[in-house]
């Protein structure tokens, strides 16, 4: 998977090109399913995706912590074999952006063919780039919409909200189900994780094996004495 940080930086791509764009926290089960539908295309599949959270824009008052650093989101969308990778910051002038000017300066450089969303998902400013419009508007730049009915569990919509919400209290087990792999972290940032002690398996950067042990999480997280990857066990109590 290839990584570009602006618009401008990506080269010329095989088309047709097919689009996602969204936060991917996470990038769980229900991301994963988007990204399968994606990836059916013949072309270059892309997403773009934002290193940081809009919400710590839109309401900084508010305590907003991520499950993935940006780095960990890269990595996470390199296993799902994506072409390619467009890593924004999302900012106050994006922030502010109409749906159609958003998508008309996406597709000045990435002149997509196919876009990807996930049903119920809405773009631009006011978050009025909804399913009605979007279908309105896509005639203009020459694409076409492909809505993609969101994946659930227990009749809940799975979501980065929900894995957020099990991490804070501690609940991994149900937190591995929803992302389809045990939770992995390069370091464990304040409020991710509820406090208290966890097993989990420790594997050093230039290492081969990985060693299991308890980690002791704090108020303010955990990282390692030397660069690696620290993966939650299920707690069996």
């Amino acid at each position: 998977m290839k990584v570009y940080h602006s618009l401008t930086e990506a080269p010329d791509l095989e088309e047709p090109i097919s689009l996602c764009i969204g936060i991917f926290d996470g990038v769980h089960k229900g991301h994963q399913k988007l990204l399968t539908a994606l990836k059916g295309h013949r072309g270059t599949s892309i997403v773009l995706t934002f290193s940081n959270h809009p919400l710590t824009l839109l309401r900084p008052e508010e305590s907003h912590t991520n499950i993935l650093t940006a780095e960990q989101k890269i990595q996470a969308l390199q296993l799902q074999e994506v072409d390619v990778a467009i890593i924004l910051p999302f900012s106050k002038d994006i922030a502010q952006m109409s749906y159609q000017i958003f998508l008309t300066e996406i597709h000045k450089a990435i002149p997509f063919k196919h876009l990807y969303v996930g049903e119920g998902d809405a773009f631009g400013k006011n978050r009025e780039g909804t399913k009605e419009n979007l279908i309105s508007f896509a005639p203009q730049l020459g694409f076409i919409p492909h809505y993609v009915e969101k994946l659930k569990m227990d009749d809940q919509i799975i979501s980065s909200t929900w894995i957020r919400k099990c991490l804070k209290e501690g609940d991994v087990n149900l937190a591995t189900k929803l992302l389809g792999r045990e939770p992995s972290f390069s370091s464990i940032t304040k409020g991710v994780l509820k406090p208290g002690k966890y097993p989990v398996r420790v594997l050093l950067d230039g290492e081969r094996t990985f060693t299991e042990q308890i980690i002791h999480v704090e108020e303010n997280g955990y990282e390692l004495e030397e660069p690696g990857i620290i993966t939650l066990i299920d707690r069996k109590d």
